[in-house]
């Protein structure tokens, strides 16, 4: 049996012989008429099926997934499940509850203060705020004791304790210092310091040498690396007076604060509260203290010629919510002048 003799000519792949290049009599025409198929390509509407799997499939697997099943694209499937209000792949959907309180506080108290209450992130809070349409909030106008502020101290001092200091978010410090073409200063060691480093290395913690030395963390690793410095893993057991310790404080002390008094580390404080089967204490969404008139009252007697730490412990609430406090009631003048002294 003879098999067909092949074909001598060269064959165009099938996608080649279905696009030629227009020639320039009839080029606006084609253009036109291919314009008007990847229009109708793209207007292809959503069915109720459609929707459906993406509610069910679009959270649980993600959108690879989905729009594989779909036969669609990855970006219109985000867009949809988007515009569905769909949560994406491993994010926690906000409850009823949580978006109660978001409506209920929104304006009372900063976007940090809720992601903290509610345990999710900054991020998430801001973007549910924008898809509720509750963003009629407008930040203060920086004031020109401000601006001056954040250049002397920009790059000098961490970013969350400026925001911290003047009432602001991390991220309007950040926009701000970019507007402002502020950098953040470069800090060389000296002979000295560096002497001063290598002869503490294993006697402080690096957190507490860098704090010393207002550097980095990752400052001080460096030199130690370069002495040849390689800390001992930390494996001595813990002690009765620890856990107790760690129980005591633990949900009330930050995780830092507890490691720098017990001389551990960050994440072996989590590891052990962990193991001890401790949590930190969960404050009812319903029972967060408001503001009262007195206290707002005596917050702004108080403003003029006390500190922010000084006015939390009179009032007997944290620094940062009298910050936060502070920037809803205009309390931008004196009371800062006072706690930057």
């Amino acid at each position: 049996m003879r098999l067909p003799k092949k074909s001598t000519e060269r064959q165009e792949p099938s996608v080649i012989r279905q696009f030629h290049w227009p020639s320039a009599a009839n080029s606006s025409q084609r253009e036109t008429a291919q314009k008007g198929e990847r229009k109708g390509t793209q207007r292809r509407g959503w069915t109720k099926e459609e929707d459906a799997i993406i509610r069910r499939s679009y959270t649980k697997h993600g959108s690879r997934y989905t729009a594989e099943l779909l036969g669609r694209t990855i970006t219109s499937v985000q867009h949809r499940a988007l515009k569905l209000g769909v949560p994406g792949h491993g994010i926690r959907p906000w409850t009823t509850k949580e978006e109660h309180y978001l409506r209920k506080k929104y304006g009372k108290l900063t976007a940090t203060e809720i992601a903290r209450i509610l345990r999710r992130s900054e991020q998430s809070v801001r973007g549910h705020i924008h898809q509720l349409g509750l963003g009629r909030y407008r930040p203060a106008t920086w004031t020109a004791d401000e601006i001056e502020y954040l250049r002397k101290h920009y790059g000098s001092v961490k970013v969350a304790a400026l925001a911290a200091e003047l009432g602001r978010t991390t991220d309007a410090v950040e926009l701000k210092a970019g507007k402002l073409q502020l950098r953040k200063k470069l800090v060389r060691l000296s002979a000295k310091q560096t002497a001063w480093v290598v002869e503490n290395l294993g006697k402080i913690s690096y957190d507490n040498l860098a704090r010393e030395l207002g550097v980095s963390s990752t400052t001080i690793m460096k030199i130690a690396g370069r002495n040849g410095y390689r800390p001992r893993p930390n494996i001595r057991a813990w002690t009765d007076a620890e856990d107790e310790y760690l129980k005591k404080h633990y949900g009330r002390k930050t995780r830092r604060e507890i490691a720098e008094a017990i001389g551990r580390t960050v994440p072996l404080v989590g590891w052990r509260a962990a193991k001890l089967g401790l949590t930190r204490e969960v404050r009812n969404l319903e029972k967060v203290r408001s503001w009262t008139s007195d206290e707002d009252s005596l917050l702004r007697k108080l403003a003029a010629d006390n500190t922010y730490e000084q006015i939390a412990q009179r009032l007997n609430r944290t620094r940062a919510a009298v910050v936060g406090r502070a920037v809803r009631l205009g309390l931008t003048g004196g009371e800062r002048s006072a706690a930057k002294r």
